[in-house]
């Protein structure tokens, strides 16, 4: 494909993963969105407590895609009522979020056609990233952790990735029980690791300057005045 037919589908199953997204956050109780608030810092009593209103989407990653251990997921909950035709976007995309994990990552350039190429830290392999975002903000050999989902030929971001450094990745492992007992891969995959990256970026002032936004989902107001 060419950059822009790349593009558009691109954007076509980040549409149908919002779609998906809307509908699944309906199955997560409101218990379990103030749980993850306070383990996160920002519930204060029964009222959340952000710099920014996109703060509020590691609340949502977390409720979506982790759960207690014995408890189903709020995505595996959706996807079950969800009757899509068998390799369908709709099923395709439901399938690739369910089967999204925790990453960390090292932009290595742009990629040929589109997006970035970028290099998975703990697993040791390269994969091309469509995000439009990422793209034009992300410097090179920076480094980020977030959930990814494979879907065609390229993963995309799945809820919220951030930019981390050295102190937050530090602070992370702080807070993470036993983490130098097991390897790194054992280390990310546990879901209180992802709580302990998205604590240690809201208390480090990381996430008031990020914006969980494609530039082609920008008003074009909005878009102008950048």
């Amino acid at each position: 494909m060419t950059r822009e037919e790349k593009i558009s589908r691109y954007r076509q199953l980040r549409a149908i993963g919002k779609q998906h997204h809307d509908a699944a956050i309906k199955f997560v109780s409101r218990a379990t969105m103030f749980e993850y608030g306070r383990r996160l810092g920002i519930l204060h009593g029964n009222t959340f407590v952000c710099d920014s209103p996109d703060e509020l989407a590691f609340v949502f990653d977390l409720a979506l895609y982790t759960s207690r251990e014995g408890r189903s997921r709020a995505i595996d909950r959706y996807a079950r009522t969800v009757h899509a035709a068998p390799g369908s976007d709709t099923a395709v995309v439901l399938e690739a979020a369910q089967n999204a994990r925790f990453a960390m990552w090292r932009v290595e350039g742009l990629h040929e056609t589109a997006g970035l190429t970028i290099w998975d830290i703990v697993n040791e392999t390269t994969h091309w990233l469509m995000d439009e975002g990422l793209e034009t903000s992300a410097p090179v050999g920076s480094v980020f952790a977030g959930r990814l989902k494979a879907v065609d030929d390229f993963v995309m971001t799945c809820g919220a990735s951030v930019p981390v450094d050295e102190h937050t990745f530090a602070e992370a492992f702080r807070n993470t029980p036993n983490w130098s007992a097991r390897s790194r891969a054992a280390v990310v995959e546990d879901p209180r690791f992802a709580i302990a990256i998205f604590r240690a970026v809201l208390s480090g002032g990381i996430a008031e300057k990020i914006e969980f936004r494609d530039s082609w989902e920008l008003e074009p107001e909005t878009a102008d005045a950048d």
